[in-house]
């Protein structure tokens, strides 16, 4: 959206003088279809705009879309001169240097349709893509995990003495949810809570400690917001999405690439005649 405004924007404040544009040997080459004061609008113009439509609205393109879209570009220009006339000299300048890069934008563009071909991706590019960045295609391994952990963010003396003998027992017991639920009967102010899950989705704290353990390891007793142990039960392994399931996207990362390094030759190839002096 931005693009197209801008494109927009820079047609309708570049001011061309003159009823018509004309080749070298003065033959009218874009009629003109309407003047705002000594402002040109040309065939040319309308054909940009016609251009925007989508292709059903192109196909019925008729005389009086075109009248209604001339207007349109009439009080565009309108519009864009009067605002031309308050430009402080800064703004005049800022303005000519995003109408300039534009216009090299639209050039380059033109050039890499007239002389850059797409170059297909084969088989063998994507199969070494992903070779190479396994990393970037591994789901890592779900890890389960249980833990014990105080409900109340405040215990007097007493009851964390009760609390952190809990714990320490709890270390010694292999199953946890029927001795939570002796701890519950105790009134003990302890709950016990199991998970599978990724390691990223789980919280900073706990997910610190549990990559420390081995399955089966019961943690130290952690005093953070609230008191508890942890013991990780299972890991699975991570694993890699098949080449299948991947390879449009490592395709749709590889045109530009592609792209890139064929526009790289070019340039360098353009450069190689030109004085360019940096002057900062």
């Amino acid at each position: 959206m931005k693009l197209r405004c801008l494109t927009y924007f820079c047609l309708a404040l570049i001011m061309l003088a003159g009823c018509e544009r004309e080749s070298a040997t003065g033959a009218n080459v874009d009629p003109v279809l309407a003047t705002v004061g000594e402002s040109a609008i040309h065939r040319s113009q309308m054909d940009v705009m016609l251009g925007r439509l989508t292709p059903d609205a192109r196909d019925q393109a008729d005389t009086q879309l075109e009248a209604r879209l001339l207007q349109g570009m009439v009080r565009t220009r309108a519009l864009a001169m009067s605002a031309e006339q308050q430009l402080s000299d800064d703004e005049r300048r800022q303005l000519e240097a995003r109408v300039d890069t534009y216009r090299d934008e639209l050039l380059v563009q033109t050039y890499i349709r007239k002389n850059i071909a797409p170059q297909p991706v084969t088989a063998e590019m994507v199969k070494q893509y992903y070779l190479d960045h396994q990393a970037e295609y591994t789901l890592p391994g779900k890890v389960s995990f249980e833990v014990i952990s105080t409900t109340m963010n405040t215990l007097d003396d007493a009851v964390l003495e009760q609390v952190l003998e809990a714990l320490s027992e709890a270390k010694t017991i292999d199953d946890w949810k029927p001795y939570a639920v002796r701890l519950e009967q105790k009134k003990l102010p302890l709950a016990y809570r199991s998970a599978t899950m990724v390691p990223a989705s789980i919280n900073n704290e706990l997910r610190a400690q549990i990559a420390r353990l081995q399955t089966g390891e019961v943690s130290d007793v952690v005093y953070a917001d609230t008191i508890y142990i942890a013991k990780v039960t299972k890991r699975e392994p991570d694993s890699v999405k098949p080449m299948h399931e991947v390879s449009v996207d490592i395709r749709k990362k590889l045109a530009p690439q592609k792209l890139k390094q064929a526009l790289t030759q070019h340039i360098d190839q353009a450069m190689q005649d030109l004085n360019v002096e940096y002057t900062k």
